[in-house]
C-alpha cells in the first residue's frame, strides 16, 4: 500500500507534459503544483497546478487550474 500524501504537499508530475496535450487535450506550461484533496477515485489526487493548464477541448480560452492525477505519476518535492 502506498502512503498517503498529505493535502499541501508540494509534487511534480512525471507524466511528460506532451502526454496531456495528445491525451487529455491539455497544454501544461509547468509540470509542478499542490495536492488539495484525495480524488474518490483509489490512488488518484487533485492537484493544483502552480500555473493554471490551458483546455485545447474548447472553443473559448478556458484555463484549468486542476488535474486529477494518478500517484504513481507524482513526486513529492521539498
Amino acid at each position: 500500500m502506498r502512503p498517503e500524501i498529505a493535502p499541501g504537499a508540494r509534487v511534480r508530475l512525471t507524466t511528460p507534459l506532451a502526454w496531456f496535450r495528445v491525451n487529455a487535450d491539455l497544454a501544461l506550461d509547468c509540470d509542478t503544483g499542490t495536492i488539495e484533496r484525495k480524488d474518490v477515485w483509489a490512488d488518484y489526487w487533485i492537484v493544483r497546478l502552480d500555473k493554471p493548464a490551458i483546455d485545447l477541448d474548447c472553443t473559448a480560452l478556458t484555463y484549468v487550474p486542476e488535474i486529477r492525477e494518478d500517484a504513481d505519476n507524482l513526486e513529492l518535492i521539498e
